[in-house]
């Protein structure tokens, strides 16, 4: 009797618990595109649809338009003196921004390196490399202290020294410009250094084909004249402390310079 109740009580739970459809779980496999049939009996597609049609444009591209009025352009006032030292000074007012630029411009380049190409290079790489009161590494970190810039550079007519910075600086400014144009110390080890350097450089411009060609044209138009004449190692190796002050005291004079001023007042330059 127990055991007729127990296989009832079974039954009654097998029937209550749902059954698994293993047949739904399957995923289902994706049934392929109708295609249509043709009166033949073959398969085909439908035509893609047409692009949309731009509207035609009226405007007449085959001339140009009419040019419009010319922009009016005021020219800045350009304030040239002469001092009494033979100096010229160029002063062009711009108080659009708040810094100031010197330019101090001498009219002797590498024509008048004489017989040592490469004079007036090395005479302009160490000007901002020590003064008479400046070490280069003092005159390097005052200047980058206060945010000024002072370089030089040469070209076979001129030298030129670039002094920039913020207007509230012109003072201080203007003192290392001084420092670097009237009294550069030509220390021993800092020629040695741009000696190296400018060697290292010519070295490098052998492999240029562009530096080569340029040297040659300048060869072939000017022949003997320092126009056509060029730095080498060994002209470089032959350039003395004694060759850099002579160039600077022979060139570097007030009659034989402009100075060039954007960006301050002329109350301010004097």
């Amino acid at each position: 009797m127990k055991l007729s109740r127990f296989f009832t009580l079974l039954l009654i739970l097998t029937m209550a618990v749902p059954t698994t459809n293993l047949d739904a779980a399957k995923p289902k496999k994706r049934s392929k595109p109708a295609t249509k049939k043709s009166a033949s009996g073959a398969a085909a597609t439908s035509a893609p649809s047409p692009e949309p049609s731009l509207p035609k444009s009226t405007i007449d591209r085959t001339t140009p338009p009419p040019a419009g009025p010319l922009p009016k352009v005021a020219p800045r006032k350009v304030v040239t003196e002469t001092l009494a030292n033979g100096l010229k000074v160029i002063i062009l007012p711009d108080h659009r921004q708040p810094t100031v630029t010197y330019r101090l411009v001498i009219k002797s380049g590498s024509v008048f390196d004489g017989g040592k190409p490469g004079t007036a290079a090395l005479v302009a790489s160490l000007l901002n490399k020590g003064t008479e009161k400046l070490s280069a590494e003092e005159f390097a970190r005052q200047t980058d202290f206060l945010g000024l810039k002072v370089e030089a550079g040469s070209s076979e007519d001129a030298l030129s020294i670039t002094a920039t910075g913020l207007s509230r600086d012109n003072a201080i400014l203007l003192e290392f410009l001084r420092e670097a144009a009237l009294s550069p110390a030509f220390k021993p080890e800092e020629l040695e250094k741009e000696r190296l350097r400018a060697i290292s450089e010519l070295v490098q411009k052998r492999a240029n084909p562009a530096d080569l060609a340029l040297r040659l044209r300048n060869k072939l138009l000017y022949g003997t004249h320092p126009y056509g004449a060029h730095a080498t190692p060994e002209s470089i190796k032959a350039i003395t402390r004694d060759d850099l002050i002579r160039f600077h005291e022979t060139h570097f004079l007030p009659n034989n310079a402009n100075l060039v001023l954007v960006e301050i007042g002329r109350a301010s330059c004097r």
